[in-house]
């Protein structure tokens, strides 16, 4: 998986423009479902799993403060779904 970019991320949190969103989408869609495939979650849960990250990303992306670290993103993005996972 290639790294976010940071510009991607700013461009998605001022303004939330569906191109970038489609890249987010196309981007983290493939890898969330790989993820709950590791905690062997049904096909039809991990859809509606899915959603629910991507909502919530939706819903807090101002709010996320990149570090600077290689794989920030993605571990905001990781515990969102340990966190809805917890929660299904």
């Amino acid at each position: 998986m290639e790294n976010t970019s940071v510009s991607l991320l700013d461009q998605f949190q001022l303004s939330g423009q569906s191109d970038s969103w489609d890249r987010l989408l196309t981007l983290y869609g493939p890898l969330l479902r790989r993820w709950l495939l590791k905690y062997e979650v049904k096909a039809s849960d991990a859809d509606d799993l899915v959603q629910d990250v991507l909502l919530a990303v939706a819903n807090d992306i101002k709010q996320f403060e990149h570090s600077g670290h290689v794989g920030a993103f993605r571990g905001w993005l990781k515990t969102i779904l340990l966190n809805r996972l917890r929660k299904h």
